[in-house]
Formats: C-alpha cells, sequence, structure tokens
C-alpha cells in the first residue's frame, strides 16, 4: 500500500467517525410503561407529531403518542421539531470573473440547517435559483454568468433564492431564504485548474489528467499572448473557502523557473470539498508590466470507486442486477464464486430507500437492512436481484452505498471483498449522445450531441462544463489527444474533458454493431450536474472509391462520411487529392451543403457559381470571390461562422489560439467557431494550441471541418 493510499483510507476512517458523532443525536429520556411501568421503545410515526409506544412486557401499545421535544428532538424517539429548523445562507459572497470568460460562473457554498446546534442539511433537499435584474438566469448550486454580465466591465449584483425541502415532506414544511451575490467583471487572465476531492494537493507547476496545463504555464502562455514575458506572480489576499486552501503568502513574489526562489511551482493547493476556489493574482513580464489575472481551481465532486454503477432519473425506482455484483467479484477472483452481498450502510432517507420485493409505489415491499444477507444464486434466501432503490421524489445526485461481498477465491478460500454501489439520479430524462462510425474505420467525437444533451437537461447555453467518462467501450477503443492516446479502464479515471476538447477525442471501431459508456458531466465548479450515455453505432460504407486516401489516415473517416452523403466529391473518380489546397468554389459548395442549404445550379460561368450567388444573397459573404483561387483558414472560418449564423464576440479579449491575435480580422469567427467545436486547431509538441489562419485550406483539413459543421447544424 502506497503512503498516499495509507493516508487516504486514514482520513477517511477519521471522517466516518467525525460524521457518526455528528449525526448521534442527544441521549433519549426513558419511557415507562403506564399500565407495568417497564421499559418501552418509541418509533416515529413520520407524522411530525406522534410516535407508537410499544412494552414488551404486557403488550401495551399507544400507537399516536403525542411527541414531547426539548432541544428540537422529541425526548422519547428522537424525531425531528421540523418547525425548529432554521436555514442559514452566506453574507457577503463575491466573486470576480474574467471579461468575456464565457464559461465564468457564480455559485453559493455555505447554506446550512440547523436544528438548535445540530447540522441538519443532509435531511433536506436544496434548490437554488438565480435572478439578474429581476430575471430568471438560472438553476442550480452554480450559475454562469449571462453574456450581457461577461461582456462589460463593472459590479454586478445577482440574488439567490434557495428552497429546502425535507426529506420526511409529512412532518416537515418547505423552507427557503433569499441572498445576494455581488459579482465583479474586469478585463483579467482566466486561469483555470481541476483537482479531485480526494486528491492531497495540485502543484501550480504540475500537469495533470485533469489539469493538462500547469497553472504556471497557462500565465506564462496568457502573458506571452499580449506581448510579455512573465516573470513574476503576486497573489491577491486568500479567500475563505470550503474549497480548499492554496498554500503561499498573499504579496509575497513568486518566480517562473530561471528565476530566485520562491518559485510558482512551488505553490500548492490542498482540496477539502467539492466546490469552486477563486483567488486574484498579478502577473509581472520583464518590463516591470502588470497583467491582472483570476485564477479559479473546480474541486471535482468525487465519485469514490465505482464498483457498481447505476443511474435512473429523479423518483424512478432502479433495480440492482447480481450479474454486477459477480463481474465485481471475478475482477479479483476469477475462478472464484460469488455468494452473498451485505450492505453494510444504508442511504440517507432524504435521498431514497433500498426496498426488497418492490413492485411499485403503492407496494414497497420491504425496507431493506444493514448487515441482511443478499445471495447471488437463487436458493431459499433472500436475493440480491430482488433489492430495488427508489430514490425520494424531490431527489437528484449521486448516492453511495458500501457493501461487503463474501464467497469462494478459486482455490477453496472463503474470503470477502468490500465495495461500493454508486447511483447517481438524474435531474431529468437525459438524451443519448451518438456516434456513427464507418466498420473496420474510426471516428472523431463531436462536442454538438453532448451541448445539445446539455442545454435540455439543464437549460443552460454555456459549454463551461467538462466530461468524465466513467467506462471504456468493450469492444472497441476511446482514443485522446486525436487518436494518440488509447484510454484504459486505469487511464481513464484521471481523465477529464472540457466540452471544447471532445472533438479530439476518437472512437476505432469493433466486432460490436453497437456498443455505449457512460459520462458524468461537471459544472466548472467541479458538482457533478447528471450522467449519460454516449452510443457507437457502425454504418456499414460503401467501398473507398479513393486511391489516394488510406484507412489510416487522420482524415479519412470525414472524406467518407461526406463522400456517402454527398457534400463532398473528388476531383477525378478514383482520387481526392487531400493535400491540394481548397479552392473557394470548393469551400463553398462544401461549407453550405453541410449548413444545410441546397445544392445550387451552375450559371456557367463556373461550376460553382450558384453557390456564390446564394451565399451574396444571403448575406454569407459581403462581396464577390475568386473561385478559382486558394481559400485560407482564416477566410474559410468567416465563410463557415456565417453559414452557421453564429453570434461572433463583438470585443474579442483573449486569443482563440495562440497563433490569432484578437484584433485579427478573422479572430471573431474563430473564436465563435471554436466555441461551437467545429475549429480545434493543432497542438505542438510544446503544448501551444494553434490555428495558422494565414495558411492555405487542404482538401483533407476541410473534410474535418465541414464534418463538424454538420454536427454543430444538427445540434
Amino acid at each position: 500500500m502506497t503512503r498516499r493510499s495509507i493516508f487516504r483510507r486514514l482520513a477517511a476512517v477519521l471522517l466516518v467517525l467525525a460524521l457518526t458523532a455528528a449525526l448521534v443525536p442527544a441521549a433519549l429520556a426513558a419511557a415507562a410503561c403506564p399500565q407495568c411501568g417497564g421499559e418501552v421503545t418509541c418509533t416515529d410515526n413520520g407524522d411530525g407529531r406522534t410516535h407508537t409506544l410499544h412494552c414488551p412486557a404486557d403488550g401495551y401499545t399507544d400507537r399516536a403518542a403525542a411527541h414531547t421535544f426539548a432541544g428540537g428532538r422529541c425526548t422519547a424517539c428522537g424525531a425531528m421539531d421540523y418547525s425548529q429548523v432554521r436555514i442559514t445562507l452566506p453574507t457577503g459572497a463575491a466573486y470576480t470573473a474574467a471579461l468575456h470568460d464565457g464559461e465564468a460562473a457564480v455559485s453559493l457554498d455555505g447554506v446550512a440547517l440547523t436544528l438548535g446546534e445540530e447540522d441538519v442539511t443532509g435531511e433536506y433537499t436544496l434548490s437554488y435559483s438565480w435572478y439578474y435584474d429581476g430575471d430568471p438566469v438560472g438553476t442550480g448550486q452554480s450559475c454562469a454568468l449571462p453574456a450581457a454580465v461577461i461582456g462589460k466591465e463593472g459590479d454586478y449584483e445577482f440574488v439567490c433564492f434557495v428552497t429546502a425541502v425535507p426529506g420526511n415532506a409529512l412532518a416537515g414544511k418547505t423552507i427557503s431564504a433569499s441572498c445576494t451575490v455581488k459579482v465583479h467583471v474586469q478585463d483579467l487572465l482566466s486561469v483555470t485548474a481541476v483537482v479531485g476531492s480526494r486528491d492531497l494537493y495540485l502543484s501550480l507547476g504540475d500537469a495533470t489528467g485533469r489539469t493538462p496545463t500547469s497553472v504556471a504555464d497557462q500565465i506564462a502562455r496568457a502573458v506571452a499572448a499580449k506581448g510579455g514575458t512573465a516573470v513574476s506572480v503576486v497573489f491577491d489576499k486568500k479567500p475563505v473557502s470550503d474549497a480548499g486552501d492554496l498554500k503561499l503568502t498573499a504579496g509575497q513574489r513568486y518566480q517562473f523557473p530561471g528565476g530566485e526562489s520562491p518559485t510558482l511551482s512551488s505553490v500548492r493547493f490542498e482540496p477539502s470539498a467539492a466546490g469552486s476556489y477563486a483567488i486574484g493574482f498579478i502577473a509581472y513580464d520583464q518590463a516591470g508590466k502588470a497583467y491582472p489575472g483570476l485564477l479559479t481551481i473546480a474541486v471535482e465532486q468525487s465519485l469514490g470507486s465505482v464498483d457498481a454503477l447505476y443511474v435512473t432519473e429523479k423518483g424512478a425506482a432502479v433495480a440492482l442486477e447480481a450479474a454486477d455484483f459477480q463481474e465485481f467479484w471475478r475482477e479479483t477472483y476469477p475462478q472464484g464464486q460469488l455468494t452473498l452481498i451485505r450492505f453494510t450502510s444504508l442511504p440517507a432517507a432524504s435521498s431514497g430507500v433500498l426496498y426488497r420485493g418492490y413492485a411499485s409505489a403503492a407496494r414497497p415491499g420491504t425496507a431493506v437492512k444493514t448487515g441482511e444477507s443478499y445471495y447471488a444464486a437463487a436458493g431459499d434466501h433472500l436475493l440480491i436481484q430482488d433489492v430495488t432503490f427508489v430514490p425520494a421524489s424531490r431527489y437528484s445526485g449521486p448516492v453511495s452505498i458500501p457493501f461487503e461481498a463474501y464467497g469462494s477465491d478459486g482455490n477453496g478460500n472463503q474470503t470477502y471483498r468490500s465495495g461500493r454501489i454508486f447511483l447517481f439520479v438524474n435531474p431529468a430524462q437525459v438524451g443519448t449522445v451518438s456516434c456513427s462510425v464507418p466498420e473496420s474505420g474510426s471516428a472523431a467525437l463531436s462536442s454538438g450531441g453532448f451541448l445539445s444533451v446539455y442545454t435540455a437537461v439543464t437549460g443552460s447555453q454555456s459549454s463551461g462544463f467538462y466530461i468524465r467518462f466513467l467506462e471504456v467501450p468493450a469492444s472497441g477503443s476511446l482514443y485522446s489527444d486525436s487518436g494518440a492516446t488509447r484510454l484504459t479502464e486505469a487511464s481513464i479515471a484521471d481523465k477529464v474533458f472540457a466540452c471544447s476538447a471532445i472533438g479530439t477525442l476518437r472512437y476505432a471501431a469493433g466486432a460490436a454493431r453497437e456498443e455505449s459508456v457512460r459520462y458524468a458531466v461537471y459544472s466548472g465548479a467541479g458538482e457533478v450536474l447528471y450522467v449519460g450515455t454516449l452510443t457507437f453505432s457502425l454504418r456499414a460504407v460503401e467501398k473507398n472509391p479513393y486511391t489516394d486516401v488510406k484507412s489510416t489516415d487522420w482524415f479519412y473517416p470525414y472524406v467518407m462520411a461526406l463522400t456517402e452523403s454527398g457534400v463532398i466529391g473528388g476531383n477525378t473518380a478514383t482520387t481526392y487529392v487531400p493535400r491540394s489546397a481548397v479552392t473557394w468554389g470548393e469551400a463553398l459548395k462544401m461549407v453550405l451543403l453541410a449548413a444545410g442549404y441546397d445544392e445550387q445550379p451552375s450559371d456557367g460561368s463556373h461550376w460553382a457559381s450558384g453557390y456564390l450567388t446564394l451565399a451574396l444573397s444571403e448575406g454569407i459573404l459581403k462581396e464577390s470571390v475568386p473561385l478559382r483561387e486558394a481559400i485560407t483558414r482564416g477566410e474559410l472560418a468567416q465563410l463557415a461562422a456565417a453559414a452557421l449564423k453564429l453570434t461572433l464576440p463583438a470585443d474579442l479579449k483573449e486569443a482563440p489560439f495562440q497563433d490569432v491575435s484578437p484584433t485579427d480580422e478573422a479572430a471573431p469567427a474563430i473564436a465563435a467557431l471554436k466555441e461551437a467545436g467545429v475549429l480545434e486547431g493543432t497542438t505542438l509538441s510544446d503544448g501551444q494550441v494553434v490555428y495558422r489562419p494565414a495558411q492555405s485550406l487542404l482538401r483533407g483539413e476541410i473534410a474535418a471541418i465541414v464534418w463538424r459543421i454538420q454536427q454543430a447544424k444538427e445540434a
């Protein structure tokens, strides 16, 4: 066992002990039987007023004995006095956001419900409603900042209404309160990082699976994009945050590599709990010029170890499967045999209940008890496949249920293994994201499908979310870095992908005609929003007609898909010429067809003259273009953005790629297409991502771009 593992297990044990102590109510007063004076048992009736009193000695029973409250609890049965619960919202909440940061969000942490001095927040389901200027702008603990706010420097106020619904809706009443959250928008260097809530720390000089470009490198590149060379960084006063702590001294200069100590790379962030940590800083270049910035660290809500994964939606029951536990057992004991399962802890009533023999809400069966044995094979005993989780009607979010499995190891020895069920209750029905792949080929994923599902579930148009895959395909293979790195069960746990980076993932077909993987969507603040499904399906394709396009070429699936749909064709019947420059005429036809326009007849002057006429009449082009001349990558971006009718940023401050200045004529279009997932750029060996707007566009390259235009149009 590694030192890190020991620390984690010790921390987990201490946390469990602390939570156990916190949840134990004050000692109950002894009650006596009114007939014989003997000891009685008292069980809460769940109506907020009465409990059942029973004497085992003489059988006396009072099914409507009145609660006697003291200190917020019934002295006989421990039931809560919901009328005494108070809600507390944070005061003075304030955030700083970077100008034009499309992923900026405001969140509300620290909401607490108390019963006297006892924290009972876990007994309630919280919902958040955000308002700006009197208009609703979002729901959830985090809310993406509207474009009107991010687009202009200034100070803004948001009002958040918090509603707390008790798990026992019969006994308790809904509580609500509101508070004001201030947001200051400034032209800042925007730097982000993601760290797991169970990680020990994140060094600002380290690149990880969650933060592929280190904080130090992000600051250096942001300063370089503004014409300077970063030398040092000074951080503002540290915020008080439940999410964690950045181990530094405010006002101290932290140097970049090559400078004096202390260095920026030596600064560590130590996470505590899921949430968002934001701190301002000023970066200085070699001439002493100051660049204000904002570092935002998302502490990811931990999914824990996922040994058996189940996904449902609000109010929908989900049955456990014996096969899932059998698979869990055989991961460790391939030749062994699972015998039974025991749940070592049950979920809080506010999240849901495990039942055996569940048929419907009217016939729920019997509630599962801690320590009961549920067998994997049929027989005269309780069966694990008869267990169903029924979420509370208003609950959405994660549910973790620990268990112990017992069985044989395949060598005649009886043993056991601990595990954990992870259930996620989605707030709404989540649509499936589909990826069609040619047989024996591969295809890049598109952010369009993920964006469409995200908007349907959350109601937000923002792309400021990221994705973690919970499993890898069983038949085919999933690759990151545009096909360079194969994702495995071991490596995928530490990989997260921003929505804008989904296009760097590729799926290579296996033998299965269709297969699915599940993924979790996180907010920019690290909160799990929902769990969805990505389905891969193979499609039959005609024989490759092009002798100069090989199945191993990165552009092969795009060329084949667009050829099949009639958007593109070869220079001859047997050649595509992927490395030749694209002409304006070719670009007009491909882009307009992909954007949903019909085929256009020629007027006889040039085969693409009809497409030029259409583009001019639709306002896609402002003036005529030379149809026979090569189009540059920058000109293609302007054409595609206009054809898709994308809204361009009015005052672009940040470069969309390292080699594209915010002042470039094509920069707004390039930025809009990048946001839409159409443009991805090229990642260099030093980690920089470039677009090369002045270069001619090649036919192989336009196939990928046009394919993504189709996906964006469909989304």
